[in-house]
């Protein structure tokens, strides 16, 4: 058994009084960013399948990306109300690396579907 296994565990500090305002207000703007981009990638795509357009498809894919990555905003947030800010900068990196592949799978996919077409 190691010496590591009797330690206690990692102090958990919530976050700072004066950050939870802030945080409250970005669970609202997350929540209606997330209303407002179901909506613009729903009539997009829509719209780009019925036109056959590929630039009406892309914004469309564009939004959900939004989708995906508010949705990575908001599992970060509540990373740091669970946990504190010691957590959260873990949070931070990890979203960040999320968000960054999410765009290249968006250029990815633009890039072939214009090639495809050409």
């Amino acid at each position: 058994m190691s010496s590591d296994s009797c330690a206690p565990p990692p102090l958990l500090l919530p976050p700072r009084s004066d950050r939870l305002p802030l945080i409250r207000e970005a669970f609202r703007l997350e929540w209606l960013t997330i209303g407002w981009m179901t909506v613009e990638a729903l009539v997009a795509i829509a719209a780009g399948v019925t036109a056959g357009s590929l630039v009406l498809i892309a914004f469309g894919l564009d939004s959900v990306i939004e989708l995906a990555s508010a949705s990575v905003l908001m599992w970060r947030l509540s990373i740091e109300l669970r946990h504190g800010q010691q957590f959260s900068e873990r949070a931070e990196r990890t979203a960040s690396r999320i968000g960054g592949a999410l765009l290249l799978l968006l250029a990815a996919y633009v890039t072939t579907a214009a090639l495809w077409h050409l």
